[in-house]
Protein backbone atom coordinates (compact mmCIF):
# COMPACT_ATOMS: atom_id res chain seq x y z
CA UNK A 1 0.00 0.00 0.00
CA UNK A 2 2.58 2.43 0.91
CA UNK A 3 4.54 1.81 -2.82
CA UNK A 4 2.05 2.86 -4.13
CA UNK A 5 1.00 5.77 -2.61
CA UNK A 6 4.92 6.41 -3.23
CA UNK A 7 4.16 5.81 -6.52
CA UNK A 8 1.40 8.37 -7.10
CA UNK A 9 2.71 11.09 -4.65
CA UNK A 10 5.98 10.95 -7.05
CA UNK A 11 4.03 10.37 -10.33
CA UNK A 12 1.96 14.22 -8.71
CA UNK A 13 5.57 15.57 -8.34
CA UNK A 14 6.37 14.96 -11.49
CA UNK A 15 3.41 16.20 -13.56
CA UNK A 16 3.44 19.24 -11.58
CA UNK A 17 7.15 20.11 -12.38
CA UNK A 18 7.29 19.55 -15.53
CA UNK A 19 4.75 22.37 -16.20
CA UNK A 20 6.53 24.99 -14.02
CA UNK A 21 10.26 23.88 -15.68
CA UNK A 22 8.36 24.55 -19.01
CA UNK A 23 7.28 27.58 -17.67
CA UNK A 24 10.43 28.92 -16.05
CA UNK A 25 12.37 27.65 -19.10
CA UNK A 26 10.16 29.85 -21.44
CA UNK A 27 10.39 32.81 -19.13
CA UNK A 28 14.29 32.49 -19.54
CA UNK A 29 14.24 32.44 -22.85
CA UNK A 30 11.71 35.25 -23.01
CA UNK A 31 14.02 37.06 -20.80
CA UNK A 32 17.27 37.05 -22.89
CA UNK A 33 15.87 37.75 -25.93
CA UNK A 34 13.98 40.78 -24.40
CA UNK A 35 17.29 41.99 -23.15
CA UNK A 36 19.26 41.01 -26.54
CA UNK A 37 16.62 42.35 -28.85
CA UNK A 38 18.38 44.68 -30.46
CA UNK A 39 21.64 42.50 -31.42
CA UNK A 40 18.99 40.42 -32.46
CA UNK A 41 17.35 42.81 -34.69
CA UNK A 42 20.72 44.24 -35.97
CA UNK A 43 21.44 40.32 -36.96
CA UNK A 44 18.81 40.20 -39.20
CA UNK A 45 19.34 43.44 -40.47
CA UNK A 46 22.62 42.49 -41.49
CA UNK A 47 21.65 39.61 -42.96
CA UNK A 48 19.05 41.27 -44.73
CA UNK A 49 21.63 43.81 -46.13
CA UNK A 50 24.11 41.54 -47.11
CA UNK A 51 22.21 38.66 -49.01
CA UNK A 52 18.95 41.01 -50.40
CA UNK A 53 18.82 43.62 -53.11
CA UNK A 54 18.60 46.73 -51.71
CA UNK A 55 16.05 49.55 -52.21
CA UNK A 56 18.02 52.80 -51.50
CA UNK A 57 20.82 54.53 -53.50
CA UNK A 58 22.55 56.60 -50.79
CA UNK A 59 23.37 54.98 -47.64
CA UNK A 60 24.57 56.42 -44.40
CA UNK A 61 27.71 54.73 -42.29
CA UNK A 62 28.61 57.48 -39.51
CA UNK A 63 29.95 56.79 -35.75
CA UNK A 64 28.07 58.32 -33.11
CA UNK A 65 26.54 57.97 -29.31
CA UNK A 66 22.79 57.53 -29.10
CA UNK A 67 21.31 59.64 -26.83
CA UNK A 68 24.29 61.90 -26.48
CA UNK A 69 24.59 65.50 -28.69
CA UNK A 70 25.87 63.24 -31.75
CA UNK A 71 23.32 60.95 -32.21
CA UNK A 72 20.95 63.67 -31.55
CA UNK A 73 22.32 66.00 -33.87
CA UNK A 74 22.60 62.72 -36.55
CA UNK A 75 18.77 62.33 -36.09
CA UNK A 76 17.92 65.67 -36.95
CA UNK A 77 19.92 65.97 -39.93
CA UNK A 78 18.43 63.39 -41.57
CA UNK A 79 15.58 64.79 -40.66
CA UNK A 80 16.32 67.82 -42.42
CA UNK A 81 17.77 66.26 -45.87
CA UNK A 82 14.66 64.22 -45.89
CA UNK A 83 12.51 67.60 -45.89
CA UNK A 84 14.40 68.98 -48.36
CA UNK A 85 14.27 65.78 -50.87
CA UNK A 86 10.83 65.73 -50.02
CA UNK A 87 10.79 69.76 -50.74
CA UNK A 88 12.39 69.17 -54.00
CA UNK A 89 10.05 66.28 -54.90
CA UNK A 90 13.17 64.12 -55.47
CA UNK A 91 11.75 61.17 -53.18
CA UNK A 92 12.19 58.64 -56.70
CA UNK A 93 15.58 59.56 -57.66
CA UNK A 94 17.21 59.78 -53.62
CA UNK A 95 15.92 57.09 -51.44
CA UNK A 96 18.31 57.27 -48.29
CA UNK A 97 19.14 54.69 -45.91
CA UNK A 98 21.18 54.84 -42.59
CA UNK A 99 23.03 51.38 -42.10
CA UNK A 100 25.52 53.25 -39.63
CA UNK A 101 24.90 50.45 -36.93
CA UNK A 102 24.82 47.21 -38.90
CA UNK A 103 27.78 48.08 -41.58
CA UNK A 104 31.00 50.34 -40.96
CA UNK A 105 33.81 51.21 -43.35
CA UNK A 106 37.15 51.74 -42.35
CA UNK A 107 38.75 53.14 -45.72
CA UNK A 108 37.50 54.23 -49.23
CA UNK A 109 38.39 51.28 -51.13
CA UNK A 110 35.96 49.24 -48.67
CA UNK A 111 33.06 51.36 -49.56
CA UNK A 112 33.71 51.17 -52.73
CA UNK A 113 33.34 47.48 -52.74
CA UNK A 114 29.92 47.81 -51.35
CA UNK A 115 29.12 49.88 -53.83
CA UNK A 116 29.85 47.57 -56.63
CA UNK A 117 28.46 44.85 -55.03
CA UNK A 118 25.06 46.60 -54.04
CA UNK A 119 25.00 49.02 -56.65
CA UNK A 120 24.33 51.86 -54.76
CA UNK A 121 25.46 55.63 -56.06
CA UNK A 122 27.00 56.99 -53.36
CA UNK A 123 28.22 55.97 -49.40
CA UNK A 124 28.36 58.72 -46.78
CA UNK A 125 30.79 57.45 -43.87
CA UNK A 126 32.91 58.55 -41.39
CA UNK A 127 31.59 59.83 -37.82
CA UNK A 128 31.31 62.77 -35.12
CA UNK A 129 34.12 63.61 -32.62
CA UNK A 130 33.93 62.73 -29.01
CA UNK A 131 30.85 64.59 -27.28
CA UNK A 132 32.86 65.65 -24.56
CA UNK A 133 34.97 67.41 -26.92
CA UNK A 134 35.45 71.23 -25.97
CA UNK A 135 36.48 74.80 -27.79
CA UNK A 136 36.76 78.01 -25.10
CA UNK A 137 34.47 76.07 -22.22
CA UNK A 138 31.64 74.70 -25.21
CA UNK A 139 30.43 70.95 -26.19
CA UNK A 140 31.82 71.06 -29.65
CA UNK A 141 31.48 68.04 -32.42
CA UNK A 142 33.07 68.02 -35.81
CA UNK A 143 32.47 65.95 -38.46
CA UNK A 144 34.51 63.98 -40.79
CA UNK A 145 32.81 62.60 -43.87
CA UNK A 146 33.52 60.87 -46.85
CA UNK A 147 31.83 60.77 -49.78
CA UNK A 148 32.44 57.72 -51.95
CA UNK A 149 30.23 57.18 -55.16
CA UNK A 150 30.20 55.30 -58.04
CA UNK A 151 30.86 56.10 -61.68
CA UNK A 152 32.37 54.40 -64.94
CA UNK A 153 35.64 52.84 -65.07
CA UNK A 154 38.23 53.18 -67.63
CA UNK A 155 41.88 51.65 -68.00
CA UNK A 156 43.47 54.95 -67.01
CA UNK A 157 40.77 55.81 -64.41
CA UNK A 158 40.47 58.87 -66.40
CA UNK A 159 36.79 59.53 -65.09
CA UNK A 160 37.46 58.31 -62.08
CA UNK A 161 40.34 61.50 -61.86
CA UNK A 162 37.78 64.27 -63.82
CA UNK A 163 35.35 63.55 -61.39
CA UNK A 164 37.65 63.47 -58.13
CA UNK A 165 39.11 66.86 -59.11
CA UNK A 166 35.19 67.94 -59.94
CA UNK A 167 33.69 67.16 -56.62
CA UNK A 168 36.97 68.40 -54.40
CA UNK A 169 36.71 71.66 -55.69
CA UNK A 170 32.70 71.26 -54.68
CA UNK A 171 33.53 69.87 -51.27
CA UNK A 172 36.26 72.81 -50.52
CA UNK A 173 33.20 75.40 -50.96
CA UNK A 174 30.72 73.25 -48.69
CA UNK A 175 33.40 72.88 -45.69
CA UNK A 176 30.98 73.34 -42.72
CA UNK A 177 31.04 70.61 -40.77
CA UNK A 178 30.52 71.31 -36.93
CA UNK A 179 27.89 71.57 -33.98
CA UNK A 180 29.02 73.68 -31.84
CA UNK A 181 26.26 73.24 -28.44
CA UNK A 182 24.92 76.81 -28.52
CA UNK A 183 24.46 77.39 -31.84
CA UNK A 184 23.10 73.52 -32.81
CA UNK A 185 20.22 74.70 -34.37
CA UNK A 186 21.68 76.86 -37.26
CA UNK A 187 24.50 74.56 -37.19
CA UNK A 188 22.99 71.39 -37.80
CA UNK A 189 20.86 73.41 -40.74
CA UNK A 190 23.71 74.32 -42.60
CA UNK A 191 25.62 70.80 -42.21
CA UNK A 192 22.15 68.77 -43.25
CA UNK A 193 21.94 71.69 -46.06
CA UNK A 194 26.03 70.97 -47.06
CA UNK A 195 25.11 67.38 -46.85
CA UNK A 196 21.99 67.34 -49.38
CA UNK A 197 23.74 69.50 -51.56
CA UNK A 198 26.85 67.59 -52.47
CA UNK A 199 25.07 64.30 -52.53
CA UNK A 200 22.41 65.46 -54.86
CA UNK A 201 25.63 67.42 -56.71
CA UNK A 202 27.53 63.91 -57.33
CA UNK A 203 24.46 62.00 -58.22
CA UNK A 204 23.37 63.99 -61.03
CA UNK A 205 27.27 64.15 -61.96
CA UNK A 206 27.75 60.61 -62.03
CA UNK A 207 24.59 60.08 -64.11
CA UNK A 208 25.61 63.03 -66.68
CA UNK A 209 28.49 60.66 -66.68
CA UNK A 210 27.06 57.19 -67.45
CA UNK A 211 24.99 59.10 -70.29
CA UNK A 212 21.63 58.93 -67.96
CA UNK A 213 21.11 63.06 -68.98
CA UNK A 214 17.23 63.87 -68.21
CA UNK A 215 17.62 62.29 -64.84
CA UNK A 216 21.26 64.54 -64.60
CA UNK A 217 19.67 67.35 -65.87
CA UNK A 218 16.14 66.98 -62.97
CA UNK A 219 18.40 66.55 -60.18
CA UNK A 220 20.44 69.68 -60.98
CA UNK A 221 17.51 71.93 -62.07
CA UNK A 222 15.97 70.62 -58.66
CA UNK A 223 19.53 71.40 -56.77
CA UNK A 224 19.68 74.87 -58.49
CA UNK A 225 16.35 75.40 -57.72
CA UNK A 226 16.78 74.82 -53.65
CA UNK A 227 19.86 76.76 -54.07
CA UNK A 228 18.46 80.20 -55.37
CA UNK A 229 15.73 79.57 -52.73
CA UNK A 230 18.31 80.06 -49.97
CA UNK A 231 19.97 82.47 -51.86
CA UNK A 232 23.37 80.39 -51.39
CA UNK A 233 26.37 81.46 -53.89
CA UNK A 234 26.83 77.71 -54.70
CA UNK A 235 24.16 78.04 -57.29
CA UNK A 236 26.77 79.28 -59.33
CA UNK A 237 28.48 75.79 -59.72
CA UNK A 238 25.70 74.16 -61.29
CA UNK A 239 25.29 76.82 -64.37
CA UNK A 240 27.81 75.27 -66.23
CA UNK A 241 26.20 71.45 -66.08
CA UNK A 242 22.81 73.08 -66.75
CA UNK A 243 24.03 74.79 -69.66
CA UNK A 244 25.96 71.93 -71.18
CA UNK A 245 22.75 69.40 -70.47
CA UNK A 246 20.56 71.92 -72.18
CA UNK A 247 22.30 71.99 -75.11
CA UNK A 248 23.06 68.59 -75.74
CA UNK A 249 19.26 67.83 -74.80
CA UNK A 250 17.97 70.87 -77.50
CA UNK A 251 20.22 69.45 -80.39
CA UNK A 252 19.35 65.60 -79.56
CA UNK A 253 15.49 66.37 -79.16
CA UNK A 254 15.51 69.35 -82.17
CA UNK A 255 17.60 66.77 -84.27
CA UNK A 256 16.95 63.13 -83.61
CA UNK A 257 13.72 62.84 -82.05
CA UNK A 258 11.95 65.90 -84.10
CA UNK A 259 10.69 67.49 -81.37
CA UNK A 260 10.66 70.57 -81.43
CA UNK A 261 8.26 71.76 -78.64
CA UNK A 262 10.90 69.80 -76.22
CA UNK A 263 14.21 72.02 -78.04
CA UNK A 264 12.68 74.84 -77.77
CA UNK A 265 11.81 74.89 -73.99
CA UNK A 266 15.27 73.99 -73.35
CA UNK A 267 16.73 76.75 -75.15
CA UNK A 268 14.28 79.10 -73.31
CA UNK A 269 15.91 78.13 -70.43
CA UNK A 270 19.24 78.59 -71.39
CA UNK A 271 18.17 82.38 -72.14
CA UNK A 272 17.11 82.37 -68.40
CA UNK A 273 20.35 81.48 -67.25
CA UNK A 274 22.50 83.09 -70.00
CA UNK A 275 20.82 85.87 -71.52
CA UNK A 276 20.89 86.72 -75.27
CA UNK A 277 23.15 82.98 -75.90
CA UNK A 278 23.84 82.82 -79.26
CA UNK A 279 23.38 78.64 -79.24
CA UNK A 280 19.52 79.25 -77.78
CA UNK A 281 18.63 81.79 -80.09
CA UNK A 282 19.62 80.20 -82.89
CA UNK A 283 18.26 76.90 -82.22
CA UNK A 284 14.76 78.66 -80.90
CA UNK A 285 14.72 80.47 -84.49
CA UNK A 286 15.12 76.86 -86.01
CA UNK A 287 12.62 74.89 -83.28
CA UNK A 288 10.06 77.62 -84.15
CA UNK A 289 10.18 77.73 -87.72
CA UNK A 290 9.87 73.85 -87.71
CA UNK A 291 6.94 74.43 -85.60
CA UNK A 292 5.47 77.40 -88.07
CA UNK A 293 5.96 80.17 -85.94
CA UNK A 294 7.68 82.06 -88.73
CA UNK A 295 6.42 85.15 -86.65
CA UNK A 296 8.56 84.14 -83.46
CA UNK A 297 11.45 83.06 -85.31
CA UNK A 298 11.88 85.93 -87.41
CA UNK A 299 11.95 88.04 -84.42
CA UNK A 300 14.52 86.00 -83.11
CA UNK A 301 16.63 86.20 -86.52
CA UNK A 302 16.52 90.26 -85.73
CA UNK A 303 18.10 89.56 -82.62
CA UNK A 304 20.65 87.38 -84.20
CA UNK A 305 21.55 90.15 -86.41
CA UNK A 306 22.22 92.83 -84.08
CA UNK A 307 23.99 90.56 -81.75
CA UNK A 308 25.88 88.41 -84.01
CA UNK A 309 25.91 90.04 -87.11
CA UNK A 310 29.04 88.46 -88.90
CA UNK A 311 28.21 84.47 -87.55
CA UNK A 312 27.81 81.97 -90.83
CA UNK A 313 24.74 81.06 -88.81
CA UNK A 314 23.10 84.16 -88.93
CA UNK A 315 23.69 84.88 -92.20
CA UNK A 316 21.72 81.91 -93.07
CA UNK A 317 18.85 82.70 -91.00
CA UNK A 318 18.96 86.33 -92.24
CA UNK A 319 19.10 85.06 -96.15
CA UNK A 320 16.12 82.82 -95.14
CA UNK A 321 13.82 85.04 -94.05
CA UNK A 322 14.83 87.33 -96.60
CA UNK A 323 13.49 85.03 -99.32
CA UNK A 324 10.46 84.72 -97.45
CA UNK A 325 10.31 88.29 -97.19
CA UNK A 326 11.02 88.63 -101.11
CA UNK A 327 13.88 91.16 -100.13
Amino acid sequence: MNNETDKINWSNIIETLIPLLIIMVLGWIAWVVWHSRKSIFIWFKRQRLKFFPINFNIGFSLDFKEGLNSGNYFEEIKKNINTAINKSALQKQIIIKDFSEIQKFSNNDEAESFIKNKGIDLIIWGGFTNDSLKVNGENINEIELHFTYGHPDDKRNIIGKMILLDISSKLAKKNYWKIVESNSHKDIKIVSNNIFDISTYIIALTLKIYGRLEKSLNLFEQLYNNLVERKDDFQKEMVPHLYNLYQVLAIENGINRKNFNLSSDLCRKILIIKKNDFFALSNLATAQCKLGNNKEAEILVEQLLKLYPKDPVTEVDVAYFRILQKN
